[in-house]
């Protein structure tokens, strides 16, 4: 009996216990959080390669942060700062409810001042001034709804003006006397001033390097095809990865890059089937002996009709083509070069069903008759396929039993691709003569805080 008191007991104090301890604090970002005021240098850029006259949009990026790995950063400074998240919170709505027109006039002002003591020499100034320029715009619009947000970034890039103390006295003049909305607004520039710090001492401490990315970049042009308009879409994926960087400042994209690349190519052939009867014509193998051959019955002095051609199946077609291997691009801040290596090309090509008929009759007084074409087409990879059955008829007295139809004669005859189609792709590998260039362009978004 005395055991189970005693068990009791000890159930009862451990439960005592369990129950006066406090449950651990969930860590939850600050709602009012503004991840855009973040200077984490992992913006992207945008980049832009030609290959001959197709140009693609792809992106020069690190590493992304995780939602884990910046949360866990910004648990940090908040505890740095002694602030709660509900505390963030409240800075901000300090902000917005208490700034007065005037202070807000202020800020556009200080703005407007701080693009003349931009240093453009300094990392970057160019992606600032870009930024600075956009707020201008809705500033001086009558939109205030991001004034302070505005100040707020004006007090963090202090390191791209000329000089410090005019830096200085432009935040002195926008803030005015202390108070509340000012030291709201120290607090929080403090607080994404530390964040950027620590994000970009995990960028150096880590060695995030960068990346040339195209994913499912797209460029089209237009082709001719015996004649006809056609086009061709390139699909473009590739990932070039920093390799050696040639800067000492970890944050900078200069260095060698080296990946591997995908080209699919599409033509779409909708106009050489809609015009089909012309193309033909434009087919050298086809045309030549076929025309000998309409050339010498038409100059027949006889009653005969002229030919008359007509489209049975204008036929479907499925054409594709792949180009895979490894690129290479040397990024400096005078040159940037880049280079192709195909070490995979695959063509794909089925064209089918594609029938014509060409028919006129013949009457010479004494006798008639008809003659008859019936054309089909198909296409591999290698070359168009044309297939002819020539029939006729001939009816008279003359004739044994009144004359009737026969076939005259049927063959096949190879038709080599138009080599307008292929001639892009074929380019990709002769990287290095007069008529090829591959060019690398970086342009700095608007957004940019690079």
């Amino acid at each position: 009996m005395k055991r189970v008191k005693s068990l009791i007991s000890l159930a009862l104090v451990a439960a005592f216990v369990f129950m006066a301890i406090p449950p651990t604090a969930v860590y939850a970002r600050p709602k009012t959080f503004d991840k855009s005021r973040i200077n984490t240098a992992t913006g992207d850029l945008i980049v832009h390669l030609q290959i001959s006259d197709m140009i693609f949009t792809g992106r020069l990026t690190r590493k992304e942060l995780s939602d884990e790995e910046l949360d866990k950063l910004i648990k940090e400074v908040l505890d740095e700062l002694g602030l709660s998240e509900e505390g963030f919170d409240e800075l901000k709505k300090t902000i917005d409810e208490g700034m007065s027109q005037e202070e807000k006039n202020k800020i556009r002002d200080a703005a407007t001042k701080f693009v003349e003591i931009i240093d453009p020499t300094k990392t970057g100034a160019i992606g600032m001034a870009a930024k600075l320029n956009q707020m201008l715009d809705q500033l001086n619009q009558g939109d205030y709804s991001g004034a302070s947000e505005s100040l707020m970034d004006l007090m963090r890039f202090k390191d791209i003006v000329r000089d410090v103390k005019d830096w200085k006295n432009l935040i002195e003049n926008a803030l005015g006397e202390s108070g509340p909305v000012t030291k709201a607004m120290k607090t929080l520039a403090n607080f994404y001033s530390k964040l950027s710090a620590k994000i970009h001492d995990k960028i150096r401490n880590e060695k995030w390097g960068w990346k040339i990315e195209f994913k499912d970049a797209k460029a089209s042009k237009p082709f001719s095809l015996y004649g006809t308009q056609c086009t061709e879409t390139w699909t473009l994926n590739a990932v070039y990865e920093q390799k050696a960087n040639t800067a000492d400042n970890p944050y900078e994209f200069f260095g060698q890059y080296l990946g591997p690349f995908n080209i699919k190519i599409d033509y779409d052939l909708s106009d050489f089937h809609t015009n089909i009867e012309t193309a033909i014509w434009n087919m050298p193998e086809f045309s030549t002996s076929l025309d000998e051959f309409l050339t010498i019955t038409t100059q027949r002095k006889d009653g005969s009709t002229p030919w008359e051609t007509t489209v049975v199946d204008h036929g479907i077609s499925e054409v594709k083509r792949t180009l895979s291997g490894r690129g290479g691009a040397l990024i400096l801040p005078s040159h940037k070069y880049v280079d192709l290596w195909v070490v995979e090309d695959e063509k794909q090509a089925r064209v089918e069903n594609i029938a014509i008929k060409m028919h006129r009759d013949r009457d010479d007084g004494s006798t008639t008759g008809y003659d008859h074409f019936d054309h089909t087409f198909t296409a591999t990879k290698e070359f168009f396929i044309n297939h002819t059955v020539m029939t006729g008829g001939r009816f008279g007295q003359q004739y044994v039993n009144g004359g009737g139809d026969y076939t005259a004669f049927e063959g096949e005859i190879r038709i080599a691709w138009d080599e307008n189609i292929w001639k892009r792709g074929d380019n990709v590998k002769l990287y290095g003569r007069e008529e090829w260039y591959i060019k690398l362009t970086i342009s700095y978004p608007k957004d940019s805080l690079l």
